[in-house]
C-alpha cells in the first residue's frame, strides 16, 4: 500500500472527527425549531341548531387549521383562523377531526344538530290567567340566555326573571308569547288567554242604613284591579274606592243609591243607602237618677243629633244643657221626672230624678273631706269588729282616687288622693254579699 495514501486518508478522518466535535458542541448560529404545540379546542362537544351555525375556538395550535367531517350532509365546517364555524344541515351526530396542517396534530370533535324545537324546551306552551295576575314560564333546556316578545302588549307583558318568564295579563283577550334563546336562535312560543275575574262584593243586608258622620265598608272579594264609585246624591251619602274597599259615609239623614264598579270589566252594583239620624244616647243607662242635697249630677249625651230640649219637675230639680252636659241641681227632696228630647229625631228619654239628702251613719271618722290635688287624706271607720266587711266608692274618679284597706283584724280605711280639683262623693257601703247597702256617704273637696 503506498504510504501516501495511507496518510491522507488518516487525516481527513482525523478532520471529520474534530469538525464533529465542533458541531456537536454548539450550534453555531443555526435555529434549531421548537416541537410544534399540542391542538386543543374550547369545546370537543358542540350542539347546531339544524340551519343555523355555532362556533368552536381552537385555543392552542399553528393558527393553519382543516376540519373533516364525515357527513356533510349533517353538518359542514369551515375555518377562519382560529375560529371554526359549523353549519346544521339535518338532525343527526357526526364525529370529525380538527387537523393542525403545520404540526400534524389532529383533535376529536364531536357535532350534534338538533332543531330548534328541541333545542329550547318550554313548562306550557298554553296558559290562562285573570287580568292583573301572572304566570311564569319554565325553561326547561336551553342556553340560559332569553328574551320574550308579546304580539299583543295590550294583552299581556312579559319579563324575564330569574324564574324563567313572567307573564302578566293586562286586558281581555288572546296574544302569543315569543321567547327566543339568545345562544341558539332556538324561538318557543307560548299561546296566551287573559280572562275577566269575576266582579264580587261582601255585601251587607240591604238597604245599607246607618246615621249620618258614620262610615261603611264594602269589601271587594273578586275582580280586576281598578275601580269607581258614584253616588247619586252626594249631600246624603259620600262614597269611595279605598285601599281594596269601598267607603261608604253618611253626611246626612236621606236616601240614596251609590254604583260600585269594576272599570275592567265594567259590570257594577247599585246598593240603597239610608241615612238616618243619630240615635239618642246617655252615658246613664239606669232609669233612676239619685241628686243629693248640696251636690250637682252632670248626664251626658253621648249620641244625638244637636238640638235637645228638657223638661224637669222644678219643684225638686232644675236641668240646664250645656252643649252635651246636662247638669241637674237638686232643690227638695223626693222623686220626679226628667224628659230629654231629640228635636230633630223626635226621640226622647225618660228619668226619674231622686233628690235626698246624704246618708250620715256616724259610722267613719270624717264627715266630709277637703283635700290638695297631689295630696292625700285617710278615712277609718269606726267601731268594725272582725267579721264586718266593706266597700268604698268614688263617684267621680276623674277626682279623686281611693286606696283601701282593712279585713281580718286590720282596720278598714280607705286613703282619698286628691287628682283635679272639684268635688265628688265617697261612698261606704257594707260588703256585696251582705246586700251592698250604703252606711255613709263623704262629700269629698279637691282644692289647687
Amino acid at each position: 500500500m503506498d504510504m501516501n495514501k495511507i496518510l491522507n486518508a488518516a487525516l481527513l478522518t482525523a478532520l471529520t472527527l474534530s469538525l464533529t466535535l465542533l458541531l456537536g458542541s454548539c450550534n453555531c448560529g443555526v435555529d434549531i425549531p421548537d416541537a410544534p404545540p399540542a391542538i386543543t379546542l374550547d369545546h370537543t362537544e358542540v350542539t347546531v341548531p339544524c340551519g343555523g351555525t355555532a362556533q368552536v375556538i381552537v385555543t392552542e395550535g399553528s393558527g393553519d387549521y382543516s376540519v373533516v367531517l364525515p357527513q356533510v350532509t349533517t353538518a359542514t365546517a369551515v375555518t377562519h383562523g382560529d375560529t371554526i364555524i359549523l353549519h346544521g344541515k339535518a338532525d343527526g351526530q357526526v364525529s370529525g377531526v380538527v387537523r393542525d396542517n403545520r404540526s400534524g396534530q389532529t383533535a376529536q370533535l364531536k357535532v350534534s344538530v338538533t332543531s330548534a324545537q328541541q333545542l329550547l324546551r318550554l313548562s306550557q306552551y298554553d296558559a290562562g290567567l285573570p287580568i292583573g295576575s301572572y304566570v311564569t314560564l319554565s325553561v326547561l333546556s336551553g342556553s340560559g340566555d332569553y328574551t320574550a316578545e308579546v304580539a299583543d302588549e295590550a294583552i299581556a307583558s312579559a319579563k324575564i326573571v330569574p324564574s324563567g318568564i313572567r307573564i302578566v295579563g293586562l286586558k281581555e283577550g288572546n296574544t302569543t308569547v315569543s321567547v327566543k334563546d339568545n345562544a341558539t336562535g332556538a324561538v318557543g312560543k307560548c299561546e296566551i288567554t287573559v280572562s275577566m275575574r269575576a266582579f264580587k262584593l261582601d255585601l251587607p243586608e240591604l238597604p245599607l242604613t246607618f246615621p249620618y258622620g258614620e262610615s261603611r265598608i264594602i269589601g271587594i272579594l273578586s275582580g280586576n284591579g281598578t275601580y269607581g264609585a258614584k253616588s247619586a246624591e252626594p249631600a246624603i251619602a259620600s262614597v269611595e274606592y279605598k285601599s281594596g274597599q269601598f267607603v261608604i259615609t253618611g253626611i246626612k239623614a236621606g236616601t240614596t243609591t251609590v254604583t260600585l264598579t269594576d272599570d275592567i270589566s265594567g259590570k257594577s252594583y247599585e246598593v240603597q243607602v239610608v241615612i238616618t239620624l243619630k240615635p239618642l244616647l246617655l252615658d246613664f243607662q239606669n232609669g233612676l237618677v239619685e241628686v243629693l242635697q248640696g251636690y250637682d249630677t252632670t248626664l251626658r249625651i253621648i249620641s244625638g243629633n244637636g238640638a235637645y230640649e228638657l223638661t224637669a219637675d222644678e219643684s225638686l230639680f232644675t236641668a240646664e244643657l250645656r252643649d252635651d252636659l246636662i247638669i241637674l241641681t237638686p232643690k227638695s227632696n223626693g222623686d220626679g221626672k226628667l224628659i230629654i228630647k231629640d228635636t230633630k229625631s223626635g226621640e226622647t228619654k225618660e228619668l226619674t230624678v231622686r233628690v235626698r239628702d246624704l246618708i250620715h251613719s256616724g259610722r267613719v271618722n270624717l264627715s266630709s273631706v277637703t283635700v290638695r290635688v297631689g295630696e292625700t287624706v285617710k278615712i277609718e271607720v269606726l267601731n268594725a269588729n272582725d267579721w264586718d266587711y266593706y266597700e268604698w266608692s268614688v263617684k267621680d274618679g276623674s277626682l279623686a282616687s281611693l286606696y283601701t284597706r282593712g279585713g281580718w283584724g286590720e282596720p278598714f280605711s280607705c286613703t282619698v288622693k286628691g287628682i283635679k280639683p272639684g268635688k265628688t262623693i265617697i261612698k261606704l257601703s257594707t260588703s256585696s254579699w251582705g246586700g251592698g247597702r250604703v252606711i255613709e256617704e263623704i262629700p269629698v273637696t279637691v282644692t289647687e
